[in-house]
């Protein structure tokens, strides 16, 4: 009845909107990443990470967003050892949720627009270097002996490694 009304223009639809369950919401949302060409993965990861934020938040509803809530149990995850490139998208994807809802007009603002992303530098995991030609020989050994892997054989995959670290690819 709440869509009727929104449609008629007899209330907002940000009012039409807050009656539905925010998994509803996220459902749909999860339609149109689909609906758009996102890969599956994308659409997936998402979706999950956004869902998982409001969960643990115990978001029902969409008045339920609140951006106090999504940084501190951000930051419990992060205690936990979750990386600040992790964390980063958790936000990209509840801000992007967010900016969604307001795109449909099921939201006037998004509660999340002031969140900031994370500083990724200050929290490498890993250094990317480029290998030692210790390093190369090792993974040119192995592979030239290794099974069939994504289509390719050993033989093939070292071949492929040796081209790209030859000619600077990473």
């Amino acid at each position: 009845i709440r869509s009727r009304l929104a449609e008629w223009n007899i209330i907002t639809g940000d009012r039409a909107a807050a009656g539905k369950g925010l998994e509803l919401h996220i459902a749909d949302w999860r339609s149109e990443l689909e609906a758009r060409g996102n890969t599956v993965r994308h659409v997936h990861t998402f979706t999950t990470k956004v869902k998982a934020i409001s969960d643990g938040c115990r978001w029902r509803f969409l008045s339920d967003i609140a951006l106090s809530d999504a940084q501190n149990w951000l930051a419990e995850r992060k205690r936990g050892g979750l990386s600040a490139s992790s964390c980063n998208t958790f936000i990209r994807a509840s801000k992007g949720f967010c900016a969604w809802l307001v795109k449909e007009k099921r939201l006037n603002e998004s509660p999340l627009a002031y969140w900031s992303l994370l500083n990724e530098k200050v929290d490498r995991r890993y250094e990317r270097h480029a290998f030692s030609i210790e390093e190369m020989g090792r993974l040119l050994a192995t592979d030239e002996d290794g099974r069939k892997h994504h289509c390719l054989t050993g033989g093939d995959r070292a071949l492929l490694y040796r081209t790209a670290g030859e000619t600077s690819v990473r």
